[in-house]
């Protein structure tokens, strides 16, 4: 056999070889590519939500429902692009979702349904809610039930911290936000502004502690907040162990740091505390006010 037919007879088994073996590598490399975006997809921590489809979901609540049921141990983020979001997001049992929306001057999250025990946002637990402009209007309806939807309630269960910072929150039917707090909760709200335009005289912030006894380490913090109630009270505080309860007591401390509470209709007199205190340090009942409140427009709510 000439040397020349022996060079062509073995560069024939590699192009053979090669071409088996670039099959190979490219299975592999598209396999590569694929579980990259299984990976991406389901372990991906930052989700868009855009009313106008240009995100990965048009929907709030349909992104909690969907990411929820990844069941990530992740801090997951939604990002909601500007527009106006026409739905009930609860983020129950949801303690790892976040939501930042862009911005709230254009962004509204907004509940005109009939019902009285579904709110705007629920939730508890731990999450960060950041620029949010949430509100609870039926003011296209003739009849409503009454009381209505808060704009924001949170009175579940569910341990951990929750921040909302720059938020507005606002109720043409009840309080702008009800809190029924439980233990091992803390709530934060920085630089928000509630507002209420309610016959309902529940107070533009409204809370309470747990109606059972012995819970402890529950807190309430306001920063730089503005609370401004059209008709009535612009804040109501109650002791519901002292009033729903056994009344043996539980360990809850509100913090009011640079706030301002304004009523149209009653002035200076625009709080409503419905337990007498317990103590030179507590506002209602067993409930106390934090040493560290201080500039706020109500001397009952600075500490001597």
């Amino acid at each position: 056999m000439k040397l020349l037919d022996v060079v062509k007879k073995y560069l024939n088994v590699l192009v053979k070889h090669f071409v088996a073996i670039w099959g190979v590598i490219s299975v592999l490399i598209l396999l590569v590519f694929l579980l990259h975006g299984y990976y991406d997809e389901y372990h991906k921590t930052i989700f868009v939500v855009d009313i106008n489809g240009s995100g990965d979901y048009s929907s709030i609540s349909k992104a909690v429902t969907e990411v929820k049921s990844k069941k990530s141990e992740k801090d997951i983020t939604l990002i909601v692009m500007p527009g106006e979001y026409e739905e009930n997001v609860d983020l129950r049992e949801n303690t790892n979702i976040n939501i930042v929306f862009l911005n709230k001057e254009d962004t509204k999250l907004i509940d005109r349904s009939d019902t009285s025990v579904v709110s705007t946002l629920i939730l508890s637990g731990q999450n960060d809610i950041r620029n949010a402009n949430i509100v609870a209007s039926h003011k296209n309806r003739v009849e409503s039930p009454f009381p209505n939807s808060y704009a924001l309630h949170y009175d579940y269960p569910g341990e951990g911290t929750t921040l909302f910072e720059n938020c507005t929150f606002e109720s043409d039917q009840n309080s702008a936000v009800g809190i029924g707090m439980h233990e091992n909760q803390t709530v934060i709200f920085k630089n928000c502004d509630f507002y209420s335009n309610s016959e309902y005289d529940g107070g533009t912030f409204y809370c309470h502690n747990s109606a059972e006894s012995g819970v402890k380490n529950q807190k309430i913090i306001l920063i730089d907040c503005r609370i401004v109630a059209e008709k009535g009270f612009a804040l109501r505080i109650d002791d519901a162990n002292m009033g729903s309860g056994d009344g043996l007591g539980n360990e809850m401390e509100i913090e009011f740091i640079n706030c301002s509470f304004i009523s149209r209709t009653l002035g200076e007199n625009c709080y409503r505390i419905t337990q007498p205190a317990l103590g030179e340090a507590t506002l209602s009942g067993n409930i106390k006010l934090s040493p560290e409140s201080q500039g706020n427009n109500l001397e009952i709510l600075n500490a001597k």
